[in-house]
């Protein structure tokens, strides 16, 4: 629009959201649409790209442990939102490493020397 200033507290660029179609993504997709931001919902299955497309999300196919897939997916955007987490009731910590940890590490710490990162955590408590 002529004449308007952008917004420093909105993002240039997309917001990637990981997990976009769990217990946390799910909800925080569309309130990121209707508040105006442009998002790339990152999601494992068609039925979640579907799902996400519909709420105005530009889906992209990933996986937050699969770092060439998560380097595809946050090519171009500005901030990243990690709400992927595996979530349930074990005593082993097994079955959570991969996404938990592993995946956080691979968002936190990117292969890309010249991507800048700051982190936002989410949890979620069933």
């Amino acid at each position: 629009m002529p004449g308007s200033h952008p917004n420093p507290d909105r993002p240039a660029g997309p917001v990637l959201v990981t997990g976009a179609s769990g217990t946390i993504g799910r909800r925080l997709v569309p309130a990121l649409v209707a508040a105006g931001h442009q998002v790339r919902a990152m999601t494992r299955s068609d039925a979640a790209a579907q799902t996400a497309a519909a709420a105005g999300a530009d889906p992209v196919c990933g996986d937050v442990t699969d770092p060439a897939s998560l380097s595809a997916a946050v090519r171009g955007c500005q901030v990243v939102i990690h709400a992927a987490g595996r979530m349930g009731a074990s005593p082993a910590l097994e079955p959570f490493w991969p996404v938990n940890v592993t995946g956080t590490r691979n968002v936190l710490w990117p292969r890309q020397p010249t991507r800048r990162c700051a982190g936002s955590f989410t949890s979620a408590r069933r």
